[in-house]
């Protein structure tokens, strides 16, 4: 059996879920591409609602992340190595 192989590529990221109109979005974008990498960034206390809504999207699951922060928050809310690698891939925001 053929080793399955990681998603790499640009990411595109995408601030405001779980909202619905942000979450119309997001099922747009991962229909239209369906191989695309995708990063989320959600608030603690709307994780479990975004990580719901992210394992009903369509595609291999391992192309889609989730980081908690907040947008108002110094580099998102993220450690630094982790806000430096995210912004080293995404080539696409969604605010």
């Amino acid at each position: 059996m053929a080793k399955k192989k990681k998603p790499s590529g640009p990411v595109t990221f995408v601030t405001g879920l779980p909202q619905y109109t942000t979450q119309r979005l997001v099922r747009e974008l991962t229909e239209a591409d369906r191989t695309g990498r995708f990063a989320f960034l959600a608030r603690e206390r709307a994780m479990g609602a975004v990580k719901r809504f992210v394992a009903g999207l369509p595609g291999d699951k391992e192309r889609f992340q989730i980081f908690e922060g907040g947008v108002q928050q110094l580099d998102l809310g993220l450690s630094g190595p982790e806000f430096n690698a995210l912004a080293a891939e995404v080539k696409t925001i969604h605010h």
